[in-house]
């Protein structure tokens, strides 16, 4: 059910968030929007950053929550240990920033324990995690969540030596895959949409195709450049209609270029009762829990966008407003 707000004109609700100026203690995220905040009527995405300097490292365990990490800026090393008990090492990343081409990215199951190490002076990553299907999975015995559910065993080494947790689920089923996997450049798929003021670059990274083992989650990218919409006309994804609209909850979180650069965002229900622009920055997320949405950049601005999308059913199925769809039609 929406929130009383949202029923009857939603003149109290935000759906936007600024980015924390400082991470969670115990975690080390900045975390921006999730389903623990009510105003932003979530049920399955989380959506964080983290910023490491060269040479630190931190490690993350987000318990039940699946995890898609995308490299913003710069180069890290990730660790994590393989079905065999082996730990395995990968480098990823190397843009400068994220207008420099597509991205590198990993998944990495539920209950997985991974390091993450930065090695150029400064990197930057995207934590996008969702809820588990129903019914909700129960780690095995060893399993230890971090002191506010989120964070499990660091990267680093207790005293005894062990790292902790064997990364299972339970409760009757067959054990299921723990680990990361590798998303690099070449695995994402990148396309151009729209035409004219309305011309966008998209890179899916992680979709219903891909060939990671992502159960709710759909991430990728999306450019406009100089002024440019991005998802124009509005569209939205509320709805389960076969062959033509899947219910799907979305996030979008903005870069620009210049960094003082901003856009607007538009979320409004299909009849008007809930109808809200907001103006969005460097570092901004806007929830879509609902409803059309479509955003702009400001004049000689570029924007930035990362997108994920969660819900029952893995399909990228949308209805566009049919108010604005005549401009197909123009040349």
């Amino acid at each position: 059910a929406l929130p009383i707000c949202w029923r009857f004109g939603g003149a109290r609700v935000s759906l936007k968030k600024r980015m924390p100026e400082r991470p969670c203690s115990v975690t080390g995220v900045r975390e921006i929007a999730s389903p623990t905040d009510p105003e932003l009527g979530l049920a399955y995405v989380h959506l964080g950053t983290v910023s490491e300097e060269g040479g630190e490292d931190r490690g993350f365990n987000f318990g039940p929550l699946e995890t898609v990490a995308v490299i913003m800026a710069g180069t890290a090393e990730v660790l994590w240990e393989g079905e065999d008990g082996v730990e395995r090492c990968e480098r990823i990343g190397g843009r400068r920033d994220v207008f420099d081409g597509p991205p590198w990215a990993f998944f990495a199951y539920p209950f997985t324990t991974f390091g993450v190490r930065a090695l150029s002076p400064f990197v930057e990553m995207v934590l996008v995690r969702a809820e588990p299907p129903e019914p909700e999975l129960e780690p095995s015995p060893g399993f230890e969540a971090g002191p506010d559910g989120q964070g499990g065993p660091g990267f680093s080494e207790d005293s005894s030596g062990e790292r902790g947790g064997s990364g299972r689920w339970s409760r009757g089923r067959p054990e299921a895959p723990r680990g990361v996997e590798i998303v690099s450049p070449d695995d994402v798929v990148c396309e151009k949409a729209g035409k004219k003021e309305w011309e966008q670059k998209v890179s899916l990274i992680v979709g219903p195709e891909s060939r990671v083992g992502a159960r709710r989650l759909i991430v990728g990218e999306s450019l406009a450049l100089q002024g440019n919409w991005l998802a124009y006309p509005g569209h939205k994804h509320d709805e389960d209609i076969t062959g033509e609209e899947a219910r799907l909850e979305e996030v979008y979180h903005f870069r620009f270029r210049p960094q003082r650069g901003f856009g607007m965002g538009r979320v409004y229900s299909p009849e008007r009762r809930f109808d809200q622009a907001y103006t969005v920055e460097n570092g901004d997320t806007l929830a879509i829990p609902f409803g059309y949405h479509t955003v702009a950049a400001a004049p000689r601005y570029d924007m930035y966008c990362l997108w994920a999308l969660a819900g029952k059913k893995r399909e990228m199925l949308s209805r566009e407003d049919e108010c604005h769809a005549w401009v197909h039609n123009t040349r």
